[in-house]
């Protein structure tokens, strides 16, 4: 991430972006989904601890000097970070006007607001809930990084030459304590609140501490196994952990040990730190915070574009285009920002500080706007998706006449029930016989409360988000509501509608009506479970109606409206034509004859 020069204090060590290059290029293979690079995000770990080595670096020199100046400090990390972080947000602001559908333009405009404000970590946490765009399609996603970094080079120093002010032993004990407590809140944090163990700076500084506390202990000299040991336990983990340890800040602690081993006992001239000064690795990490911002905007925007998930092969192509990017931007952008006699403090802020408010601004007035929905007739009166399809939670838990049972309908489940509540709305059934309870999939307090409400109702449908291996119990489901005296039970297929629908919102509207898609795994293996342990009573799939060849799914309904906006869940069109269609097959028709 940001690039603090190794020699900024103290001689150059070469090794140091050597072990950049590794850090990220373990990223960009990790995003680009490179098998045998499971752990490549731990390069962000191993970025953060370089950084907090080299800031101690500095600090510690230019304090001890009588030369440290928080005003200079924070001037140089605003020439080291904004400029090219600010060149790549507003690359990236064109494209994504471009090609991002209302809602995803709307979430790209409030990141581009808390990029610019050194905040996106803590936006991605407020915002993380179950509404939010996938990760894959967001192109500032790995900007939280540098939140944390920057909330970091905000309030490290001041710490720092409070502590200082003890000595190096008072120092080291503080930071060794605060970094303890830290890695004991993401502990925590892991248990109660992934997303925050991951975001956020209080749950991350024990790992930028971690190389600070490296920088006050002498030179290692002599012990070349320890640089080769460093880079094993930092290699190995890259290569033998997967997604699922991010969630476990404990797991974190190998590659950071690792780091902090070969920063401790590096050496240019010999063991690990020989094979990470050979030039072409210390090219890369002389441009490797411009080619982490690059990256994950280029594979954002290839993604959106995509008809279907794009390979490793395909995103690996891009590589040396970014690293070239990369390269121009460190050239031509980076050298000169980080040029004082070049480009004065005074310009240098009028700058920076000109091009955040702007970009700042439109984030925001394209958040507000809504992402610029009326570019989009194909998507009027589509609203929120979210809104649209949590308004069924009106009917949450609403009482039903027993005595009028026929032609009331308990549906069950999550935001596809919800969906199917629209559907029904939709098909004219009537909103005074309906109601809805919240239910996971296959949990068993919701199948027994369900069953307490059968006297109410003579028909039930569960649409929940079924995983696979879980058709046997919604089985049991069914058969416990037919049990509980429940005359028409239905168990709705879950729905799902390709990878991208970008692409086709650049075709013609005729184009667009015929166009099938297929839905990705493992839904349609999800469906063929179901199918295989229903009654043929009991099963519906909604989109069976619509299917074209091989399964394929519409996006447009016949008037030439979206159908869905994430892929999920229905817009008003879509509920109204598939609800169409759902509510007249044989399962469900009494329930429209009724109303």
């Amino acid at each position: 991430m940001a690039s603090v020069r190794s020699g900024a204090s103290g001689p150059y060590r070469p090794e140091i972006d050597g072990l950049r290059a590794v850090a990220v290029l373990a990223v960009i293979g990790f995003h680009a989904g490179v098998p045998g690079l499971g752990g490549g995000y731990l390069g962000v770990d191993i970025f953060f601890v370089i950084s907090g080595y080299l800031i101690m670096r500095v600090v510690l020199t230019e304090q001890e000097a009588g030369k440290f100046s928080l005003p200079h400090f924070w001037m140089r990390r605003v020439r080291r970070i904004l400029p090219a972080l600010l060149l790549t947000l507003a690359l990236t602001l064109p494209i994504a006007w471009l090609v991002m559908l209302p809602g995803q333009l709307q979430d790209y405009g409030q990141s581009l607001t808390a990029s610019a404000l050194m905040g996106n970590n803590v936006l991605l946490w407020l915002t993380g809930g179950y509404w939010a765009q996938p990760g894959q399609f967001k192109p500032l996603l790995h900007t939280w990084s540098l939140g944390v970094e920057e909330q970091f080079y905000l309030l490290f120093p001041p710490l720092m030459l409070i502590l200082a002010r003890g000595g190096r032993r008072v120092l080291a004990i503080g930071l060794a304590l605060l970094g303890l407590a830290s890695l004991t809140l993401a502990q925590y944090w892991s248990g109660v609140d992934e997303s925050a163990a991951f975001l956020l700076l209080p749950a991350r500084i024990w790992e930028l501490l971690a190389g600070a506390l490296v920088a006050l202990v002498p030179r290692l000299q002599g012990r070349p196994w320890v640089s080769w040991g460093g880079l094993a336990a930092m290699l190995s983990a890259i290569i033998l952990f997967d997604e699922s340890d991010a969630a476990a800040p404990a797991m974190v602690i190998q590659p950071v040990l690792g780091c902090m081993l070969l920063l401790w006992g590096g050496k240019a001239a010999a063991g690990a730190g020989r094979l990470l000064s050979w030039p072409p690795l210390v090219t890369i990490g002389l441009i490797s915070f411009s080619a982490y911002l690059f990256h994950y905007p280029v594979f954002a925007f290839i993604r959106l574009m995509s008809w279907e998930e794009p390979t490793p092969l395909v995103l690996l192509a891009c590589v040396p285009f970014i690293l070239l990017a990369a390269w121009a931007s460190w050239r031509w952008v980076e050298v000169p920002a980080r040029d004082a006699a070049r480009i004065g403090n005074g310009a240098l802020l009028a700058i920076c500080g000109s091009a955040v408010l702007v970009l700042a601004g439109t984030g925001y007035a394209l958040h507000r706007g809504a992402g610029l929905a009326d570019r989009w007739p194909e998507l009027a009166g589509a609203g929120d998706t979210g809104t649209y399809v949590d308004a069924p939670l009106r009917f949450e838990d609403v009482s039903l006449d027993p005595a009028r049972r026929e032609g009331n309908l308990l549906v069950i489940g999550n935001s596809m029930a919800r969906d199917a509540v629209n559907m029904a709305l939709e098909s004219g059934v009537a909103a005074e016989r309906i109601t809805y309870q919240r239910a996971a999939a296959c949990n068993a307090q919701a199948m027994a409360a369900s069953q307490r409400r059968a006297a109410q109702v003579d028909t039930a449908i569960i649409a929940t988000s079924v995983g696979l291996g879980q058709a046997a119990c919604h089985a049991r489901w069914a058969r416990a509501l037919e049990d509980a005296g429940v005359g028409h039970v239905v168990v709705l297929a879950p729905k799902q509608f390709g990878w991208s629908l970008n692409p086709a919102m650049r075709l013609s509207p005729q184009d667009r009506v015929a166009l099938r898609v297929a839905p990705l795994e493992p839904w349609p293996q999800i469906n063929r479970q179901l199918r295989a342990v229903l009654p043929e009573k009991q099963f519906l799939d909604p989109l069976a109606p619509v299917k074209g060849e091989q399964g394929r799914v519409p996006l447009f309904t016949p008037e030439g409206l979206l159908v869905t906006q994430d892929r999920l869940h229905l817009t008003p069109a879509g509920a109204r034509w598939l609800g169409e269609n759902l509510f007249a097959t044989p399962q469900l028709r009494h329930l429209a004859d009724q109303s």
